[in-house]
C-alpha cells in the first residue's frame, strides 16, 4: 500500500506513467469523472503490475500537488464503501480495490485507488456508459478490454495486435504461475517438458479467446 511519500514522489514526476493515472477533484456520484476512473481501473487491472489512480490533483500541473479534494469529496472516496460498489458494476470478473486517503505537503487532500495487476484472466467492461456532457460519446463500452498504452500513458481500448498479445501473455503467465505455486504447496515436483508447456499455453489462449468473445455477447 502506498504511503504519502509514494504519492508525492509520483506527482513530482510531473506526468502520468503507465502505472499511475491522475484525476482532478470529483465525487463518486459525478457520472463523467467516475466513468473515467472506472476506465482507468479496467486499464490498470489488465497490465502485469497494476497501478494507482490519484484523485484530487490537476493532471496538467501534477508537481504543484493542487487543488486537492474538499472534505466532502475526500470522505466520499475514502470513508464510504459506495465508490467500490460503483466501480464493481462495470467490471467482470470482480476486482478487489484499496482506497486510501492522504494529506500532501501542500495541504491538499487526495484519494488513491490501488489496482492489482492481471491475475489469471483479463477484466472486461460489462456495462455501457455515455458521457453526460455529450450523449453520443461513450466513456465505457460494453464488452471492451481496456489497457494502459505503452507509448503515451493513457487508458485506452485494446485495438492493436500487440496490446492484445500482451494481455494474453500476461494472463497465461499468471495462470501458469498460480498452477506451479499450488503444485508446490501440495508437494508436487513439476518436470514439464517443452511439448506439455506449449500445449498448456495453447489451451489457455483458447480459453482467453472464449472469454473475450463472451464479453461482446
Amino acid at each position: 500500500m502506498w504511503t504519502t511519500t509514494d504519492v508525492e514522489s509520483a506527482l513530482r514526476l510531473g506526468s502520468e506513467t503507465r502505472s499511475v493515472e491522475v484525476k482532478g477533484p470529483c465525487l463518486p456520484k459525478d457520472t463523467g469523472p467516475m466513468g473515467r476512473v472506472v476506465r482507468a481501473v479496467l486499464a490498470l487491472s489488465n497490465i502485469v503490475d497494476g497501478g494507482h489512480i490519484i484523485i484530487g490533483v490537476d493532471d496538467h500541473v501534477m508537481e504543484a500537488m493542487t487543488p486537492g479534494l474538499t472534505d466532502e469529496q475526500f470522505g466520499a472516496w475514502t470513508v464510504d464503501e459506495h465508490p467500490h460498489d460503483l466501480v464493481s458494476r462495470y467490471i467482470d470478473p470482480p476486482i478487489s480495490l484499496q482506497f486510501t486517503g492522504h494529506r500532501l505537503r501542500t495541504g491538499a487532500q487526495v484519494a488513491v485507488i490501488e489496482v492489482p495487476g492481471i491475475a489469471d484472466e483479463p477484466h472486461f467492461c460489462i456495462k455501457e456508459l455515455h458521457d453526460p456532457a455529450d450523449g453520443r460519446k461513450l466513456i465505457l463500452r460494453k464488452g471492451a478490454l481496456y489497457v494502459r498504452s505503452i507509448g503515451k500513458p493513457e487508458s485506452v481500448e485494446v485495438e492493436t495486435r500487440a496490446a492484445m498479445k500482451e494481455i494474453i501473455d500476461s494472463a497465461v503467465t499468471a495462470r501458469l504461475r498460480a498452477f506451479v505455486e499450488q503444485a508446490s504447496k501440495a508437494g508436487l515436483v513439476l518436470g514439464i517438458g517443452p511439448e506439455p508447456a506449449i500445449a498448456a499455453v495453447e489451451a489457455d489462449t483458447q480459453w482467453f479467446d472464449q472469454q473475450r468473445r463472451a464479453g461482446f455477447e
